[in-house]
């Protein structure tokens, strides 16, 4: 097969890979004709896949956005994406915005940024009370950069957890396509996971202690909203403890876990990269107005300790040592574990 002759260069592991590789492999790959319509979408994109996972209002919409450096999900309580979304820069160099993959028969539907952003999300109170729409089981791909884009990644922000059984099973069949996990939970109340959380996590990554959804050091946990708590270090040791319910703690894999977990402060890197956010899908004036000049006091504290808001927020943030971790683990993956899911 010539496909396969093609990629046979580079069975040398990832780590030697440059960007102008990496996207050669994935049009090579592209020219697959097994591969439906959406798993190309999702390639062309990326060569790897990072799942963002995590209950609603975790902050996976903020660590995307400071990603991308661009507010690119809503930022609040009141609203969840009621869809997944792959987050990526073409390697085809397309030029839409959004494709939208799942809509009633069968069709896909391509809308610029804005309608996406105001047709697909919406209020948490639908969630709860446990309605499911046809808009969990569609995907959304939004053509945009990102930091982790130059290393071959697609960024996969899925549907928040622990609200109903729908977005659960969703959840988990993303997870299962996924080449790395980043696990984010609020970490600012206990620092420990919640009973969902953990009933969530043994029924997919970690359904058989023997032999997990992907190897131990591929599974990233990120506790957020370190802003709000005193000790960062803390909440590391309380979740450290919390990892003995998916693998014996002590174990060899039990301390790859441990090793990759990364306490975040995502508001602080989203406010380094993108600035104060514009929080137009939160309905009450006064939340809103509470929200933004929260952001401004943030910056104007950090601009007084510092002089340089920027730098300063993106040192304490600690998304700049998981972002090195995500980059360390994706060029450590050998191009064969890769170029057999798809051939």
């Amino acid at each position: 097969m010539v496909l396969i002759r093609r990629i046979d260069k580079y069975e040398r592991g990832m780590s030697d890979l440059d960007i102008k590789e990496i996207t050669e492999i994935q049009k090579n790959l592209l020219l697959c004709k097994s591969l439906s319509f959406q798993r190309k979408l999702a390639l062309d994109f990326g060569l790897y896949k990072v799942v963002v996972a995590g209950t609603s209002n975790s902050g996976k919409s903020t660590l995307i956005n400071a990603l991308t450096g661009r507010e690119l999900l809503p930022e609040s309580m009141s609203t969840s994406t009621k869809i997944t979304t792959y987050i990526g820069r073409s390697c085809l160099e397309a030029d839409y915005d959004v494709i939208v993959m799942g809509c009633r028969g069968g069709k896909r539907r391509h809308l610029e940024y804005d309608a996406f952003l105001h047709e697909y999300v919406y209020g948490l109170k639908e969630i709860y009370e446990g309605k499911q729409s046809s808009e969990n089981l569609m995907s959304g791909f939004v053509n945009s950069s990102h930091e982790l884009a130059d290393y071959g990644v697609c960024l996969v922000d899925t549907i928040g957890i622990g609200i109903n059984d729908y977005d659960v099973k969703r959840t988990a069949g993303i997870m299962r396509e996924a080449d790395v996990v980043v696990f984010l939970y609020d970490g600012s109340k206990h620092g420990n996971l919640t009973s969902d959380e953990i009933d969530f996590l043994k029924a997919t990554l970690f359904k058989n202690k023997k032999r997990p959804l992907l190897p131990y050091e591929r599974i990233l946990f990120a506790p957020n909203k370190m802003d709000c708590v005193a000790s960062p270090a803390q909440i590391k040791q309380i979740l450290s403890y919390d990892l003995g319910n998916f693998v014996p703690s002590g174990s060899e894999g039990w301390q790859q876990l441990v090793n990759n977990i990364f306490p975040i402060a995502a508001r602080y890197y989203r406010l380094a990269q993108a600035g104060i956010a514009n929080y137009s899908a939160v309905g009450d004036p006064m939340t809103r107005a509470e929200l933004m000049n929260s952001d401004f006091e943030i910056i104007q504290h950090a601009s007084f300790r510092s002089g340089n808001y920027k730098n300063y927020l993106k040192k304490q943030s600690g998304v700049n040592l998981l972002v090195d971790r995500i980059v360390d683990i994706v060029r450590s993956i050998d191009v064969d574990d890769i170029v057999d899911k798809y051939i």
